[in-house]
């Protein structure tokens, strides 16, 4: 008897690894998916400090440009996971390390 396709099957779960996938692809899938919770949550929080912030004309038009840049790079990373045939590791280093690079200005620029 056919074993039933649970909830753990690749083909009902889209975020489980096929067997024989790509790990890399896998990683810079989930990568874009948490990027774009994160784009959303700072954009949320950029829309509730608008009243608190002393001078938004200086602040917010810096931030949001910093947010701008997480969406662009998760853009670049939806691209590489269409057009792509391999993902590698230098790829997943790099959208990490632009990670880090704009997250690390936010936290600067919001002391």
């Amino acid at each position: 008897m056919p074993e039933r396709a649970g909830w753990w099957s690749t083909r009902t779960n889209p975020w489980a690894l096929a067997e024989g996938g790509d790990e890399n692809r896998m990683w810079l899938a989930w990568l874009t998916r948490l990027r774009w919770v994160a784009v959303v949550g700072q954009l949320v929080t950029l829309s509730f400090t608008f009243a608190v912030i002393d001078r938004p004309t200086v602040v917010l038009p810096s931030l949001l440009a910093l947010v701008g840049v997480l969406a662009l790079a998760n853009q670049l990373a939806v691209r590489d996971l269409d057009q792509r045939g391999e993902v590698t590791v230098g790829m997943l280093m790099t959208h990490l390390t632009s990670d880090l690079v704009v997250l690390t200005v936010i936290f600067m620029a919001t002391g």
